[in-house]
């Protein structure tokens, strides 16, 4: 895959910039993508544009059917053994749950 420096600067929308990249790379209908997943047709075209923030678990849904390794979106590397466990363990919390660990986590992000 190329390298795009958008990507490369991790912004906190990083992840879906590296999902429409993976998809695009693979040359896959965000519509066919969406409908195969068990969404509306247009739920992958808003989530990638930032109309629809999505919970984990339908991302990995999404990264599954694509066949992308849900690492790739939240990492420079794709085999961190760490962020994995990360990764699969966000899948199980609950939206109250994620909404904590977001807080926390912008919380502990230097100004």
């Amino acid at each position: 895959m190329k390298s795009d420096p958008k990507i490369d600067a991790q912004p906190e929308d990083a992840w879906r910039e590296r999902l429409k990249q993976a998809i695009d790379d693979r040359r896959l209908s965000y519509k066919a993508l969406s409908v195969e997943a068990g969404f509306n047709g247009e739920y992958v075209s808003r989530m990638l544009n930032g109309r629809i923030n999505p919970t984990v678990d339908k991302i990995l849904t999404i990264c599954r059917i694509a066949n992308i390794d849900p690492v790739f979106l939240f990492s420079s590397t794709t085999s961190n053994k760490e962020m994995r466990e990360v990764v699969e363990a966000a899948s199980t919390l609950s939206e109250r749950e994620a909404g904590l660990v977001s807080r926390l986590l912008q919380s502990a992000r230097p100004e």
